[in-house]
């Protein structure tokens, strides 16, 4: 079986970790971090996944629309994982992120994005050198108790990954897109690289002038990213609305916009 979706729970134990994952993550997975599931739990959580793998049964249609469709198999996955380390809203959880995903890939193919080759090989490389990094630090148990209970090494799960690596690189390029257009038509500035080059570099400010630059930016930026926010909610809304999605044969539509 393909694997074509990104575990919840190991997505956001990389978040956690500093492992990139992609921006985009950010804005349709909905993290879990405020759990601190056991090893137990996260071996248990890795045993889940592989049982569900190896059966290769995805189940039943339960939501489809225009370009896609999403199985009982993955959300009862998803829901029985995150049941696994204390989550009790794990299925409605499973829904959402899997809608988002899907019909935001589903937007993207259609509107001509998609992922090389090189692109996708070097997000692979990519993760698999920052989780080391991560592991000889001495900052990845957890995550390497995961692997664990998944029967695999930490290079053998970011390789089996490629098709889900594909696919966020699409959405990423999509949503990339998408935001910047948002942000000119909205008169906000993007200060996305200058703050991430702050923390990347370690740079360190000397006087109260460069402190209260920095905080601004971040203040002007927060508000313009709660804006983005609001809006790709209702654009998820939109494109849900347009891709006639259903659910046992009648029109579902969840409401991710306030």
């Amino acid at each position: 079986m393909k694997k074509t979706i990104k575990i919840v729970i190991i997505t956001c134990a990389f978040v956690m970790l500093g492992v990139g994952v992609g921006f985009a993550y950010n804005l349709w997975i909905e993290p879990i971090t405020w759990l601190e599931p056991t090893e137990g739990a996260l071996f248990e959580a890795g045993q889940i996944q592989r049982e569900h793998e190896n059966s290769g049964e995805r189940g039943e249609v339960y939501i489809e629309g225009h370009g896609f469709a999403i199985y009982s198999g993955d959300i009862e996955m998803i829901e029985a994982q995150s049941n696994s380390i204390g989550d009790e809203n794990g299925r409605e959880r499973a829904v959402r992120t899997l809608l988002r995903e899907a019909v935001l890939y589903a937007e993207a193919s259609s509107r001509g994005f998609y992922a090389t080759e090189a692109e996708v090989r070097n997000k692979i490389d990519t993760n698999i050198e920052l989780a080391k990094k991560a592991k000889s630090q001495g900052n990845a148990d957890s995550v390497l108790v995961f692997f664990e209970g998944l029967g695999m090494t930490l290079e053998e799960y970011f390789e089996s990954q490629y098709e889900v690596f594909r696919r966020e690189i699409t959405i990423e390029k999509y949503l990339e897109t998408v935001r910047k257009d948002f942000f000119v038509e909205n008169g906000y500035v993007d200060y996305t690289h200058e703050i991430q080059d702050y923390f990347d570099t370690g740079e360190v400010f000397y006087n109260e002038d460069e402190i209260e630059a920095l905080e601004e930016i971040m203040s002007v930026s927060r508000v313009a990213e709660i804006a983005w926010s609001e809006h790709l909610e209702v654009l998820i809304d939109e494109i849900i609305e347009d891709r006639n999605v259903r659910r046992g044969g009648r029109r579902y539509r969840p409401r991710f916009s306030r």
